[in-house]
């Protein structure tokens, strides 16, 4: 069989090209960046920080491992307002009290 038929040889730099000929060849990274839609709506946070409260004061047997899933499940209620208060203070500043 002859050299070269049938054989698929893919091109690829020898290493030997110059670099900014290798530049030229890749495409801009940011050629159509896709502008992000923001929202000035600030989510109403109330019922997160309510169901964490009302979690933890759930009253509960005296087992100390109850009371440990009451308080980790009032965290987790927690974790997700820390997330949306964040999400919300990406586009401008929020100011949030907290009363006991």
């Amino acid at each position: 069989m002859p050299e070269g038929v049938g054989v698929t040889v893919p091109n690829e730099p020898d290493g030997n090209s110059d670099p900014d000929e290798q530049m030229e060849m890749s495409p801009p990274l940011a050629a159509n960046p896709t502008p992000m839609q923001e929202s000035k709506e600030i989510p109403d946070l109330t019922p997160f920080f309510r169901s964490a409260v009302a979690t933890y004061e759930k009253p509960v047997s005296h087992l100390p491992y109850s009371r440990f899933q009451q308080i980790r499940e009032a965290i987790r209620h927690l974790g997700k307002l820390r997330n949306l208060v964040f999400i919300a203070t990406e586009c401008e500043e929020v100011t949030l009290a907290l009363e006991d």
